[in-house]
């Protein structure tokens, strides 16, 4: 029995529907070795920055101990995205002192931003990762996972794209081309690159990172080419002082500065 392309594709969503159906949250975050590192919504948020740097971390979830729950989770582009503006705070307000501005700041203090920390989206561990795939689609880029009779984990989209690459399960999935997925994802809009020039400030591109809530902003050379990227994972090396050092340099100055002898050559994909 021959079938048709259109058949063809149709049966093999069903099947990674299927399989999506079975793989449970705890199937994924059970590599997990480490584990989970919090803090208080009262931790000033220098320390936070330097157990995000230290465990080489993007996130962490806060927790309340007034009202013995996790009240959100901030990651490091709310963390850059509020010290860019108070950076500005600071330079608009004539102050001469590097670091008062941050000194009462306290992890819940970033709670109370437009980011998406505020939101806690939770998930158990017999969840299925079409659950979490389906909320990840929405614009969730993490989530907590209640474990009722455990500790608790956090789940995010690198977890699951990891480890559904790994499982050799969704093999026609990762062999499609960037452009095609790029048609189904916005078959409406094109959604531009997200870019500052390499002679901007670095207190730009943390700008955009928030505005735009992206894990990365591309910078540009002087023929308007990619010639690196500032990212979260730039971030999260560096301490609060060591940012609020550097802010002002070029972008690419400040990402020399931040990687020291980590320095790389950024990995550029064609549409194709």
């Amino acid at each position: 029995m021959e079938y048709t392309l259109q058949e063809k594709e149709s049966n093999k969503t069903s099947v990674h529907s299927e399989f999506l159906k079975r793989l449970t949250v705890d199937d994924i975050i059970k590599s997990h070795t480490n584990e989970l590192i919090c803090v208080d919504e009262q931790t000033s948020l220098e320390e936070t920055c330097r157990l995000l740097s230290q465990n080489n971390l993007s996130a962490v979830p806060i927790w309340s101990e007034k009202s013995k729950l996790f009240v959100g989770i901030i990651d490091v582009i709310d963390i850059a995205f509020f010290i860019a503006y108070a950076y500005d705070y600071r330079i608009k307000n004539h102050s001469t002192e590097q670091q008062h501005i941050f000194n009462n700041v306290c992890a819940g203090d970033l709670l109370e931003t437009d980011g998406e920390g505020s939101i806690v989206r939770s998930f158990l561990p017999t969840d299925t990762t079409e659950k979490v795939l389906d909320a990840f689609s929405k614009g969730v880029h993490r989530g907590l996972v209640v474990c009722p009779s455990g500790k608790p984990n956090i789940i995010t989209q690198s977890d699951v794209v990891s480890y559904l690459y790994k499982s050799g399960q969704c093999d026609e999935i990762f062999s499609k081309t960037i452009d095609s997925m790029n048609h189904i994802m916005h078959a409406n809009s094109v959604q531009p690159v997200v870019s500052v020039h390499q002679d901007a400030p670095a207190i730009d591109a943390m700008k955009a990172l928030g505005r735009d809530r992206i894990g990365a902003v591309a910078i540009l050379g002087p023929d308007d080419k990619i010639v690196d990227n500032l990212s979260a994972s730039d971030l999260k090396m560096g301490s609060m002082d060591f940012i609020l050092k550097t802010i002002v340099l070029p972008s690419v100055e400040f990402l020399e500065q931040m990687r020291g002898d980590k320095s790389h050559t950024p990995i550029c994909v064609t549409r194709e």
